[in-house]
């Protein structure tokens, strides 16, 4: 008796995928699974944006092959843009030639020059739009120069580049899985000709870029973002209409995917929570203190924008009515986020990178999401749910799940409404109680991490 042959999977992932941490990293995480439940995989990493992180050993262990950084290995940090005259033409050649493997330097002039909006001298601002008009010229020509977020991980891609080339053209796959969006312009280097293509996408990454710069950008800043937006649009079209199957965190953004690439089947696996990492039990005391709390990765721009909206325009009108309120923002790169901010009002503290984010849960009294920009879905909000905490959230912040107002729990957009309905909830236990209920059999239903695994996977069985 014989039995089927698996298919083998090339798998390359754009980022470390974690069984906690970042929203795009416990996605990634529990995708991959997917992958490995399905296919024999041989599995690509860059090692994450400091081409340091290793893959996790649940995961490698399934794995047919793992391509990563070898331990200890590192990558060159970007360097500022060259100012000697002995350096001019590297500068020259980066600006004339930025398609030409000058993803670093082009980077870094785009870091240091390019978001700053008072320059601090002439010729900063020169070459500020000197890389503006050289990426400006790229796209007039139909020259694809990649979007940021792939430019970033240009130096840990060098580290297993060979490697993974190798792996791709030695060996006959059946399916090339690719990670993220994100990583389609370094991925689409070693698609295996004539190799189907599953594309796994976290946003509509071009519209986030879009929405975020025109919020927040103004003159050489905003010509920048909708550079950006262009960038990252046209990647995510290649990358959908390349690929024979999408797969979207929301119906919004498979509908959106089937209006840009008509041909694709996108395929929705919303984002989820594991229960059983994400506990508490449901007659569990509340905090005996009011403290709001925020979990993210706050090195993730629409992050960073909510929370600094949030200080600024909604907690000052909190703690107005209720000095005893305190604010508690809690992960990935809160410390870099607290330094941007600069001193932080009374009652604010922050939790930097924790190794196990659960006691920042139980510390507090009512959770908030002051999201102006995204998409997909939250995971924050299912972990918040799950951890038995109520919830505020903009309309934003809670896109992608069928969550009820007054039910599951309470949206405001305004300032002024997002600060009442925290009150609101702070003030009234009776009301808390009943969303933490609606919530936790909200989360039960549908959205735990190995139901939606299993759909996913029976959803591509079908259409592969």
């Amino acid at each position: 008796m014989t039995t089927e042959r698996r298919r083998k999977c090339l798998l390359f992932c754009y980022q470390t995928p974690r069984s906690a941490g970042g929203g795009g990293e416990v996605r990634s995480y529990h995708m991959v699974q997917t992958a490995l439940d399905l296919f024999d995989v041989t599995l690509i990493s860059m090692g994450g944006l400091s081409g340091t992180e290793q893959i996790p050993d649940e995961i490698a262990q399934r794995c047919e092959r793992v391509i990563q950084p070898s331990p200890g290995s590192t990558h060159h940090k970007y360097t500022k843009p060259p100012t000697r005259p002995g350096k001019w033409w590297l500068l020259l050649t980066t600006l004339l030639l930025p398609w030409r493997d000058h993803w670093i330097p082009i980077n870094a002039l785009m870091m240091q020059y390019c978001n700053l909006r008072q320059y601090p001298s002439r010729g900063a601002a020169v070459i500020a739009r000197l890389v503006i008009l050289s990426c400006q010229l790229c796209s007039r020509l139909g020259i694809a120069v990649p979007p940021m977020q792939a430019r970033n991980f240009a130096p840990s891609w060098k580290l297993v580049e060979k490697e993974a080339i190798a792996a791709a053209a030695r060996s006959r796959y059946d399916v090339f899985w690719v990670e993220h969006t994100l990583g389609w312009p370094i991925a689409r280097r070693i698609v295996p000709a004539g190799t189907p293509i599953i594309c796994s996408s976290h946003n509509i990454e071009h519209l986030l870029v879009k929405h975020l710069g025109s919020s927040t950008s103004q003159g050489v800043p905003a010509r920048y973002s909708m550079l950006e937006y262009r960038h990252m649009q046209r990647a995510e079209i290649d990358a959908w209409t390349r690929s024979s199957i999408v797969i979207q965190c929301s119906d919004n953004d498979s509908n959106t995917t089937r209006q840009l690439a008509p041909n694709v089947s996108a395929i929705t696996a919303p984002n989820g929570v594991d229960t059983g990492y994400f506990h508490t039990e449901p007659d569990a005391e509340e905090s005996d203190e009011a403290v709001l709390l925020l979990t993210a990765g706050f090195g993730y721009a629409p992050n960073s924008q909510g929370l600094q909206w949030f200080l600024q325009h909604v907690y000052p009108l909190i703690r107005s009515q209720r000095p005893d309120v305190k604010f508690l923002f809690a992960g990935s790169a809160a410390g870099a986020a607290a330094e941007r901010l600069g001193p932080l009002p009374d009652g604010v503290e922050f939790n930097s990178d924790p190794q196990d984010i659960r006691p920042s849960f139980r510390r507090a009294l009512v959770y908030v999401v002051p999201l102006l920009a995204g998409g997909g879905t939250r995971l924050k909000i299912l972990e918040a749910m799950a951890m038995n905490l109520p919830v505020v959230s903009t309309s934003i912040g809670a896109a992608g799940v069928p969550y009820e107002h007054n039910k599951h729990l309470l949206l405001a957009d305004s300032p002024e409404d997002f600060a009442a309905a925290t009150l609101r909830l702070l003030n009234d236990s009776n009301l808390r109680k009943e969303l933490r209920k609606n919530a936790r059999d909200l989360v039960s239903a549908g959205f735990e991490w190995n139901a939606i695994r299993s759909k996913a996977a029976a959803a591509i069985g079908e259409l592969f």
